[in-house]
């Protein structure tokens, strides 16, 4: 039950933990925590370093910044749940496969509209900054305003293999991607719902390759604004829509009129309605998406 550093987000770590520790099984709860009112900032509670740390089967019930692992190469972070405030988990300066697994972060503590508003304008679930192909396996969020955040550091971004994770009721973007280390971001099966009417967070930009594969994208207009299910603004790469399923009648693509986007490849895709691609990339192939008007 810590309760030292009230209101100062930069002091010491509650507990700092170094090469081959694990802390395993237990409840950590921050007494002086009110959950009817804006949240009050405090240390990170678990501060990750050196080889082969593990944080397992632990519950972060109401910390402000939880898990922080930073040059903790090979960290082992799972089964871990709780209401972390400002950040969930931030992992930096990783060299070799670090791995999160079964992490879920949901209100339990306080759903209060004092405590969730703060949480919704500035909380973020996952930060990745520069890990060395991290895998992160069934993990999931509710309420922050970015679920997954991928940034750079002095030391560079995030690449890695993301397994079945979700994330719901973000209030500005589910996955943002702000940085990407070369050799990518891969994320398989995942959940990403927005509660409120989005175009999914597909805002595309920068200069690399973004592809949907197997994807299935319903409900981005719900109040009929003329949305986009993916939209490109001012991408100098490549985008790839291959074999997604568009379940709503509204418009699917839209590359910008002006847009510098190099080359699109959009096939085999099925679209409920009409097809609504707009504009066009420098080099634009579209074939094979199955108009679904004459089925049930």
């Amino acid at each position: 039950m810590p309760t030292g550093d009230k209101g100062n987000e930069n002091g010491p770590p509650f507990i700092s933990m170094t090469e081959d520790s694990t802390l395993h099984g237990v409840t950590i709860y921050y007494p002086n925590q009110p959950g009817n009112q804006v949240p009050t900032p405090f240390p990170w509670t678990l501060s990750l370093s050196g080889n082969n740390v593990a944080v397992t089967d632990v519950e972060c019930l109401n910390c402000f910044n939880a898990i922080r692992a930073v040059g903790a190469h090979r960290h082992y972070i799972a089964r871990v749940q709780g209401q972390p405030i400002n950040m969930g988990v931030l992992v930096d300066q990783t060299y070799d496969v670090g791995r999160i697994e079964d992490v879920h972060w949901n209100p339990w503590y306080s759903n209060t509209k004092e405590y969730m508003s703060w949480q919704l304008l500035y909380g973020r679930a996952f930060v990745f900054a520069r890990t060395d192909w991290e895998y992160v396996f069934n993990t999931f969020a509710f309420g922050y305003a970015i679920g997954y955040h991928f940034v750079a550091s002095p030391q560079g971004s995030c690449n890695g293999n993301f397994l079945g994770i979700g994330a719901d009721m973000m209030a500005n973007a589910s996955v943002q991607v702000d940085s990407s280390d070369a050799f990518g971001i891969l994320i398989t099966n995942g959940e990403f719902t927005a509660f409120v009417d989005s175009h999914f967070g597909t805002q595309l930009g920068g200069s690399g390759t973004t592809g949907f594969a197997d994807c299935t994208f319903t409900q981005w207009d719900d109040s009929k604004q003329g949305h986009y299910a993916i939209e490109v603004n001012g991408a100098t790469g490549n985008l790839l829509v291959n074999n997604c399923d568009f379940q709503y009648e509204g418009n699917q693509i839209n590359l910008g009129n002006s847009t510098t986007l190099a080359r699109a490849v959009i096939t085999g895709n099925v679209i409920k309605g009409a097809t609504r691609i707009s504009g066009k990339a420098h080099n634009t192939q579209k074939g094979l998406n199955a108009d679904s008007t004459s089925t049930p």
